[in-house]
């Protein structure tokens, strides 16, 4: 798994944790 793959999937993550 590429890190960028990673950051993403993280940041989405967070984003919904936010909402």
């Amino acid at each position: 798994a590429e890190v960028s793959q990673l950051f993403r999937q993280c940041s989405e993550q967070n984003k919904a944790k936010l909402e």
